[in-house]
């Protein structure tokens, strides 16, 4: 069952980080300690990671 309509991870301050991509600061990978969902933070806004916003193409690094 698909509880992510429910619960809002990131107003519930249940997100663990899990790891830092890209340039160091910039972007990190988080878990929901309570439902698991995977989130994606990108300066100071997090995205659900399905949102895909985590994948850069290369005019994103020059």
């Amino acid at each position: 069952m698909d509880t992510s309509a429910q619960h809002d991870c990131v107003s519930a301050q249940t997100l663990v980080l899990e790891g830092v991509f890209a340039a160091p600061g910039f972007g990190q990978s988080w878990k929901c300690s309570s439902c698991g969902r995977g989130w994606t933070r990108i300066g100071a806004d997090f995205y659900p990671v399905e949102d895909g916003v985590h994948i850069l193409t290369i005019d994103d690094v020059r």
